[in-house]
């Protein structure tokens, strides 16, 4: 039977440091200089993140958890794949070979009046994409609370993206945000159920 999900804190998002080593995407886990890459994240990982809400926090500086700075405007999905049409002198038919997944990561930071406040969830996101080509694995989770930690057998995305341009905007009236089109990559690790 479907589940139906409820409105609220049924969300969680991460931003999470990420470097390439020989062309795979790597998250970042600065305890013990350790790195894991896009193809396994591990709990350890997560659960390193999901508490950093605020610049405070031990860690902030490298990431966090950015849920609830999210304006509920954003797009975190997959689009139709890229393909190559290619025939050789033995092809029977068309053949098509997949190049990269393509997705939408667009977000909408809300922003804190006092960019100085160190407790501000929204001061975390807007430090976290200050500036352009940072890259960042997007991890993000359905149907627990983004404090809940990670655990074995929850189902995670992950999306390789590098930060863009972050336009700020006010209109009369209305909250302050700050506007991410992160830049993706073409890699995903989609639909991971956590083993470790």
């Amino acid at each position: 039977m479907p589940q139906k999900m409820l409105v609220g804190d049924k969300d969680t998002v991460l931003l999470i440091p990420a470097y390439e080593l020989n062309g795979i995407p790597q998250a970042a886990l600065p305890t013990g200089g350790a790195s894991v890459p896009i193809s396994a994240p591990t709990t350890a990982l997560l659960n390193y993140y999901i508490p950093i809400t605020a610049p405070s926090v031990a860690g902030a500086k490298w990431g966090g958890n950015v849920t609830c700075a999210i304006v509920d405007d954003w797009t975190l999905a997959l689009k139709d794949s890229s393909t190559k049409d290619i025939r050789t002198l033995c092809s029977v038919g068309q053949s098509q070979e997949l190049t990269f997944y393509n997705y939408d990561a667009s977000m909408n930071f809300l922003r804190d009046s006092n960019p100085a406040d160190a407790t501000s969830e929204f001061n975390l996101a807007a430090n976290l994409v200050n500036a352009p080509d940072v890259a960042y694995i997007v991890a993000h989770r359905l149907g627990f609370s983004r404090t809940a930690a990670a655990a074995v057998g929850q189902e995670w995305h992950f999306y390789y993206v590098w930060t863009d341009h972050a336009i700020p905007t006010a209109a009369d009236g209305d909250y302050m945000v700050l506007g991410e089109t992160f830049v993706p990559k073409g890699l995903i690790n989609f639909k991971h159920v956590l083993g470790a």
